[in-house]
């Protein structure tokens, strides 16, 4: 586990897979986007979709 106030953290995740880095990242939100109609039509269009499409 890494700990993000760590400030090497970009080197040790290139040390931990071998100078590659990572092959995707998620950028999470918190209470910020609570009540925005955008991320609430976000949300019911996504659980729409057939069930193998969001996994993608």
């Amino acid at each position: 586990m890494l700990d993000a106030r760590d400030l090497d953290v970009p080197d040790k995740i290139r040390d931990l897979t071998g100078g590659r880095g990572t092959d995707s990242v998620i950028d999470a939100v918190g209470m910020e986007a609570h009540g925005s109609p955008v991320a609430k039509f976000g949300h019911a269009v996504t659980g729409l979709l057939p069930r193998h499409v969001p996994r993608r």
